[in-house]
């Protein structure tokens, strides 16, 4: 019971969350949705297996930083000089301790191989359903004289859908490689994510796929596929650059404009971390001091759209020692695992550590370029695709 909430919630609730009815309580009461109503049902179905079997694998070092990190972000609440309304809190609670159980959950199911295995089909299902959607969503919308639409699937933000579709990649050439799902949908499916992460033209999307195709042939030593990939990745990007709404984005004048922003807010995040290096401004700081040093923009609230410079300007030195920890203990981790395959003889082992580092480094790069640490759904299955490696690593 408790895996297969566990992958409702992680692979599914993506898809289905926004059409299905929620509880509306009124002001300063938290809604009820599905993925909150999964998550609390994940808690009670988890804790109860646990207490009865009395088998929980908790004292591992990754997770104790994810703890540790979750705390430090909880306690800036105090340490802050802001007014929190209750929607803030609501979705401080879903990205801290929704996620952490997600992760401890994940770490206790992946014992099982066969436990994973099921994750990666499912996840790799659902790919595909948000790829179908994202291509449909253009087609209509070009159908409809919207030329320059970008798809966002069901989300709200076609850069979120992107990342999302980028950190099922590893999982999908991992199955490729152990045949556990058909080859016409697999070749169907891999049309289908990498058409879907174009047609939302995220340009860090778009990269961080080819990073992650590559990376993972690399780290495999295929390199006769990876070959292949840069081949396959050329025609694509001549194939796509007829498309304005990918092309345009790529265009040197528009992308020498977005970066000059970007380095502003990350100077500005730079600046506030200064003004309180070692505790920082606390939870949603950044956004709060936004109007501070941009006074003429007309927006008053607004994110770094950078995670590192984020966790630095509302943590503080105290918080993003930690919140590095959480990429590069698993990096490390996998590293190791990946250099000693022979020695230890554990093909299983190096594939998961191929699939955390080949979700780790796209996400810290798309990371440098988005606020997207606390989308909780992103986030999610980030912290699964590592959970498959650390629950094995030796």
């Amino acid at each position: 019971m408790v895996l297969i909430i566990f992958i409702v919630l992680v692979c599914y609730v993506s898809i289905f969350n926004d059409f299905l009815p929620k509880t509306r309580f009124g002001s300063g009461i938290p809604d009820i949705d599905a993925f909150r109503a999964l998550s609390y049902l994940l808690v009670i179905g988890s804790t109860s297996h646990w207490a009865i079997k009395k088998d929980i694998r908790f004292f591992n070092r990754w997770l104790i930083t994810l703890l540790a990190f979750y705390i430090i972000v909880f306690a800036s609440v105090a340490w802050s000089n802001f007014n929190y309304s209750a929607a803030i809190l609501r979705q401080l609670f879903d990205t801290t301790f929704i996620t952490f159980f997600i992760a401890l959950v994940a770490l206790n199911l992946f014992k099982k191989e066969n436990n994973a295995r099921l994750y990666i089909k499912n996840i790799i299902f659902t790919a595909f359903v948000l790829s179908i959607i994202s291509v449909l969503q253009v087609v209509l919308g070009f159908l409809q004289g919207e030329i320059a639409m970008r798809a966002t699937g069901t989300f709200t933000n076609p850069n979120k859908l992107a990342i999302l579709l980028v950190l099922t990649i590893p999982c999908l050439l991992y199955a490729k490689e152990k045949f556990f799902i058909p080859k016409l949908f697999w070749w169907i499916t891999t049309i289908s994510v990498i058409t879907g992460v174009i047609v939302t033209a995220s340009r860090k999307g778009i990269i961080t796929m080819f990073i992650c195709f590559c990376l993972y042939s690399f780290l495999k030593k295929k390199y006769k596929q990876l070959a292949y990939i840069l081949i396959a990745f050329i025609f694509l990007g001549v194939g796509i650059s007829g498309f304005s709404m990918v092309s345009d984005r790529f265009e040197q004048t528009f992308f020498s404009k977005s970066l000059h922003a970007k380095w502003e807010l990350t100077y500005a995040g730079l600046q506030m971390f200064a003004e309180s290096p070692l505790y920082g401004l606390g939870f949603e700081g950044y956004r709060e001091h936004y109007a501070d040093y941009f006074p003429d923009r007309h927006r008053k609230k607004y994110s770094a759209h950078n995670m590192f410079i984020t966790a630095a300007a509302n943590f503080g030195v105290i918080g993003f020692i930690p919140f590095l920890s959480l990429f590069f203990i698993p990096l490390f981790a996998s590293y190791k695992t990946i250099r000693n395959k022979n020695k230890n003889n554990n093909e299983h082992s190096s594939d998961m550590a191929i699939i955390c580092i080949a979700s780790i480094i796209p996400f810290m790069i798309n990371g440098w370029f988005a606020d997207i640490f606390f989308s909780t759904i992103n986030i999610s299955l980030l912290f699964s695709n590592i959970s498959l490696f650390l629950t094995v690593k030796k």
